[in-house]
This record gives structure tokens, C-alpha cells and sequence, in this order.
């Protein structure tokens, strides 16, 4: 009797250790599983746009880890098997922020060449009413001569070409591009506006130098 509580309490501990042991592969490659998938998570897009998901994760893993190299068979397991799922769901939230993002950082480069096309075509617009009013007019407002209307077409000439040039750019996928080439071309054709004199101004002075003239008399 005394050799079979002996025999009993010798295996015991044997057997406790067997029982815990069943754990021991599962865990083995749940945590290697999840090492694996979480390789993922170190992807810029993650980094950027689930940061705070993907530390989440890669703490669980070390907690499993940690489990493991305790031993802690069972425990190691139950945190490791599901972070692969995990980490699939944190990819896939960086995704979607990714893109959504990127549509929102699409709309505002095309709410900006809006804008600045705009304003580019608008002073365009106002730099050719003012040449064509110069060009029918029968004289020249005062300071204005011939030479400094055909300088002043050669400028409008210039940033027409290049206002064709950001659309083509534009067209082309270039928007950045030819939203910095719009706003030059707006500062450029409103300076070039502005220096233009308004024939309709330079008309009325002329009528009131005559009719004042004709008071002198």
C-alpha cells in the first residue's frame, strides 16, 4: 500500500506536467503565427493611420510572449490565437483612412485649381477687354502710346501661352502643378491689368479738358 501512495505522489507532478504540456505546441505556433502576421503592422500606412491599433497589437504579442517564455502554455495560447485576425482588422482601418485621405487630399487640390483657375482666366479676361478697347480706340490715352499697347499685348500674349500650359498640365493629372502656374498667372495678368489705362477715364478727361476749354472762351 505504502509503494502504491508512493508510486501515485511520484507521478503526479509527471502527470500535472503532461497536462500542461498539450499547450505547449499550440502556443508555440499561435505566437509564431502572430510574429509573422504582425510584420504587417510596421507598413507606413499603419505607422500613420492606425498607430494607435497597431501598438495595441504588438503589445497582446509581447503579453504572449511573455506567457510563453513563462511557460504559461495555456495563457500564451488563449492571448496569441486571435491577433492575426486582429492585425488584419488594424491593416484594414489604416486602408480605409488611407483613402479617405487621399480623396480628401484630392478634393481640396481640385478646389484649389478651381480657385486659382478662376482668378487666372478672370484677370486674363480683364487684360484683354482693356488691350481691345486700346486697340479701337482713335486716340491713345494720355502716357499710352502705340509702343507701350504693343509691349503690353507681347506680355498678355505670354501669359496666355502659359495659362494654356497649366490647363494642359491640369488635364494631364499635373493639379499641383497647374494650380502654383495659375496663381503666378493671376498675380501676373492682374499687375499687367492694372497698368492698362481705361479708355472709357481717358475719354471722360478729354470731354471735360474740351468742355472747359469751351467755358474759357
Amino acid at each position: 500500500m505504502k509503494k502504491i501512495v508512493w508510486l501515485a505522489l511520484l507521478l503526479a507532478p509527471l502527470a500535472l506536467a503532461g497536462c500542461t504540456d498539450k499547450f505547449k505546441e499550440p502556443a508555440e505556433a499561435a505566437v509564431k503565427a502572430a510574429e509573422a502576421a504582425a510584420e504587417a503592422l510596421k507598413s507606413d500606412e499603419v505607422t500613420q493611420y492606425a498607430g494607435a491599433q497597431a501598438k495595441a497589437v504588438t503589445d497582446a504579442l509581447a503579453g504572449a510572449r511573455a506567457r510563453l517564455a513563462a511557460k504559461e502554455y495555456e495563457a500564451a495560447l488563449a492571448a496569441a490565437k486571435d491577433l492575426p485576425a486582429k492585425v488584419k482588422e488594424v491593416v484594414g482601418q489604416a486602408s480605409q483612412a488611407a483613402q479617405a485621405a487621399a480623396e480628401a487630399r484630392k478634393k481640396a487640390v481640385e478646389a484649389a485649381w478651381q480657385e486659382a483657375s478662376k482668378a487666372a482666366s478672370g484677370a486674363l479676361a480683364a487684360v484683354h477687354e482693356k488691350l481691345a478697347a486700346l486697340k479701337k480706340a482713335k486716340v491713345l490715352p494720355k502716357g499710352f502710346d502705340k509702343k507701350k499697347l504693343s509691349a503690353a499685348a507681347t506680355k498678355a500674349a505670354a501669359v496666355e501661352s502659359d495659362w494654356a500650359r497649366a490647363a494642359e498640365k491640369a488635364k494631364a493629372g499635373a493639379v499641383e502643378e497647374a494650380t502654383a502656374l495659375a496663381k503666378d498667372l493671376a498675380a501676373r495678368g492682374q499687375e499687367l491689368a492694372a497698368s492698362l489705362p481705361t479708355v472709357k477715364a481717358a475719354a471722360a478727361k478729354a470731354k471735360a479738358k474740351a468742355a472747359a476749354a469751351v467755358k474759357r472762351k
